[in-house]
Formats: C-alpha cells, structure tokens, sequence
C-alpha cells in the first residue's frame, strides 16, 4: 500500500547531512539483546513530561569527548599470504573541557592524542618495522579479523579508552557534573551521564514516544531502565528548537549507569533538562545544532589541531616505505 504524500508531513533536517542524521529509528534486532523497562520511575500509562531543576547543580560541567582520524590505509605482503592483507595507520585523540555555567567559560583539560597502527588479525609487528622511519610515535594493536570493518571497529575501540581513561584521571564527582559524548561504556565511572545526540534506536513505543517530541525547554521525560551487557537509565530531553521541522529535532537522551540508585539518577536527570540546554549553540553556529553542544564543539576543534596536518603526515609514511 502507497501512502498519498499530501498525507504526510515534510521537513529539512537541520543536521548537514554529512554528520548523517539526527533521526533514523531501527528496531532491535535479536542479537541486541536489551530491554526496556519504561516503569521504572512512572507508570508507562502516565507518563508526561516532568519539570527539571538546578538546585543541587554544581558550577562546573566537565564534558569529555574524542575524536579520531584514518590517515593512512597500509598494503602488507607477508610471503605465506597470496593477497595483500589491509592495515590502518590512525591517530586518536580524547579530552575534556571544564565549562562554568555561571560565568559561560570554558577550560580545555588533559588533551591527549595518540597514533595507532591497526593490523589484521595473523600479522605480526615485524612486518611494519619500516614505519618506524618516519619518526612518528605509534603504538601497535590487532583488530578482532582481517574485514576493513574490523580494522574500523578496533580505531574506535582505541578512541574510547583513551576516552575513559580521560574521564577517570579529570573526573571529580563530587564538584563537578561529567558528560561523556556518545553512550556510556563500562569503564566509565558510575556517575558518568554519557550524552546521545542521534537517535538510532526505538527504545520507547505507546504513550512514553509519544511524550517525547512534546518536551519543552528544561523538561524531561520519565526515566527508563534499558537492560543488556550494560544497563544504564535513560531519559530525553529537549536541547533547542527547530522552527518547522519534526518534533524529535531538537532532542537528546541521556543515559547513566544502573548501578546508581534511581533517585541519584533523577537528580542528574532534573539537573540535565536544565543545564544543558544553555550549552546549546544557535542553528547557525553548527552543523548539528542544536545538539552538538558549545564546549564538546569546541573541545572537538581543539583535539583535530592538535592532529597535525594530516597531507605532512601522509608525506612523512610515504617517504619511510619508500625510500631504501
């Protein structure tokens, strides 16, 4: 059955869609393995959106985020090997940065990069040792298999320790709020709200959707228990507006892990549906906006300086591969 377009409603995505989307629903799947518990702090039947508050807000929110970068795609021919096996050559970098709410400034902290070259699984070091010519430190790891996802999969792995480990040595829990970019992970502290632009996956059906998009500014929905590997409460906000478009443009979700009580997760989640959405920049300053907040932004501009260029970079491997 076709559906009459005149029926529908149409809209522009503020995200560039270079970013993808901010909106693009997929059902779980079987192998994903998690449930929702949508009652967990109001009945599924009545839920509304609930007012946040700032009372117990500390002055400071650290956000912690990371960034990482393919610079390099390397061809190894080791001789039991009839095809040229795949490597990644790939800098990763992950910091935080202190943002003062009160006084709207902000501090870069513990800035940290690192360059990894990924190898498939059955190579071994000895194949590479002629990238050790560039003078470019880089550390060495093996992906799961040999796929060119699996060398993908192994360069984000490496991007999100280095960001726990950020969040671990900057982290002060007890004066300060700690906003993880992304989702949340295991290595992340119990406190660790992790902070989800882009919605991907359909977590709520029934009245709990449906009170979703009606969020207003510093209002969030009820908490909801979403069971797994890891299980974590959640709960959406809105962090802006944008004028004549869907509903769900405009929101984010938040997630914590379920090892807090649920009424230290409901003062993170009254604390968030207010602080955040100050962070927020207009839609003209950013390509996500108004999701992709100020001070992750901008931490994000300063973890790619400090990359390097990327093209001298290239030059430097090229040379130490190719010269005798």
């Amino acid at each position: 059955m076709t559906t009459d377009l005149s029926d529908l409603s149409l809209s522009i995505s503020s995200w560039d869609p270079a970013y993808g989307s901010a909106v693009d629903f997929r059902e779980f799947q079987e192998s994903d393995q998690q449930s929702v518990d949508d009652s967990v702090e109001m009945n599924s039947k009545k839920w509304k959106p609930l007012h946040g508050n700032i009372i117990d807000a500390p002055p400071e929110i650290l956000f912690v985020d990371g960034i990482q970068r393919i610079e390099a795609r390397l061809e190894i021919y080791p001789p039991e090997f009839e095809v040229p096996q795949l490597a990644l050559w790939a800098a990763t970098g992950a910091g935080a940065v202190c943002w003062n709410r009160r006084e709207r400034k902000s501090e870069f902290l513990n800035l940290t990069h690192r360059r990894v070259v990924v190898l498939p699984k059955g190579i071994e070091i000895s194949h590479i040792e002629r990238l050790k010519r560039a003078d470019i430190d880089f550390e060495i790891c093996h992906a799961v298999g040999t796929e060119f996802s699996d060398l993908q999969n192994e360069v984000h792995a490496q991007m999100a320790e280095l960001e726990s480990q950020i969040v671990r040595a900057t982290a002060n829990f007890s004066g300060n709020m700690v906003i993880a970019d992304g989702r949340i992970r295991s290595k992340h502290p119990p406190g660790t709200l992790g902070y989800v632009k882009s919605h991907e996956r359909r977590y709520l059906s029934g009245r709990p959707a449906e009170t979703v998009p009606n969020l207003y500014l510093e209002q969030r929905t009820p908490i909801f228990r979403i069971d797994g590997q890891y299980p974590r409460y959640s709960w959406y906000i809105r962090v802006g507006y944008v004028p004549r478009a869907n509903k769900w443009q405009g929101i984010a979700r938040l997630e914590v892990s379920a090892e807090l009580e649920l009424e230290h997760a409901m003062r993170l989640a009254d604390i968030s549906a207010v602080v955040i959405p100050i962070a927020a920049p207009p839609l003209y300053m950013d390509p996500r906006a108004p999701q992709n907040l100020v001070p992750i932004a901008a931490l994000e501009r300063e973890l790619r300086r400090g990359l390097g260029d990327p093209e001298l970079l290239n030059r430097k491997l090229r040379v130490a591969l190719h010269e005798a």
